[in-house]
């Protein structure tokens, strides 16, 4: 099995990237990532609000367009957490609030409206029980040759130690970028537990030029602990 920092080390855009996984002493972990080639892209940062994770521009005054680069990335729920890379984190928040299931939600959306690219969105919903995963569903809207909504789902009941999976949003750095093919990468995790050194690591492996923002949590025993990585530091 490819080690997580081989995965991103390989890939030299991987874009916008989710990845959910057990770590050695058995908690559950999952990292947010962000990742921009243009100057308005890079111009981003990850803040916490209200335990809401959100990006923001680093510079006001460069913001030209905020739809599509800014938005709610991680919403904590009761018994978990929902993780994606665009707006539709309210969408699913919604529809959860209401009773309503995670695919429901997103059969209302498609990939985001950014031609040539047209960026696929990538979803995680991360349900505990009894303190520990009970299962994750993912998610990716892509567009088809057409121009249809093809939207994907996948649910994982269990996770081994020292292993997660990883969803993104594009598998190539071509001009249109090619979206991510396939199911969530299974990947190996080395036997760390400290979600800080681990965190730093895997956005140590990711592409300097494509790099902005990495955000992981720790979650065992009804406790949690995060951090953020921000290229651009925090103002």
């Amino acid at each position: 099995m490819t080690s997580i920092f081989d995965y991103f080390s390989s890939l030299e855009y991987p874009g916008r990237n989710i990845t959910v996984g057990r770590m050695d002493d058995g908690a559950i972990f999952f990292c947010y990532g962000i990742m921009g080639r243009s100057a308005h892209s890079k111009n981003r940062i990850f803040v916490k609000e209200n335990d809401i994770i959100k990006t923001k521009a680093y510079d006001e005054s460069l913001l030209k367009d905020p739809s599509l680069i800014i938005y709610n990335a991680i919403i904590p729920i009761k018994d978990g957490y929902i993780v994606t890379n665009g707006d539709q984190s309210d969408t699913i928040y919604d529809y959860l609030k209401r009773g309503k299931p995670f695919e429901q939600a997103l059969r209302t959306r498609a990939y985001e409206n950014d031609a040539p690219n047209y960026t696929p969105r990538i979803s995680a919903l991360i349900n505990f029980k009894k303190n520990d995963l009970e299962k994750v569903e993912f998610s990716i809207l892509k567009r088809g040759i057409q121009g249809g909504a093809r939207r994907f789902f996948f649910d994982y009941e269990k996770i081994e130690k020292n292993t997660a999976f990883v969803i993104n949003t594009y598998s190539e750095n071509t001009s249109p970028l090619k979206p991510f093919i396939g199911e969530p990468v299974e990947v190996a995790i080395p036997e760390i537990t400290d979600i800080k050194e681990l965190t730093n690591q895997i956005f140590n492996s990711q592409n300097d030029d494509n790099k902005i923002s990495l955000y992981g949590l720790k979650y065992k025993n009804k406790k949690s602990e995060d951090i953020i990585i921000n290229v651009n530091g925090d103002k």
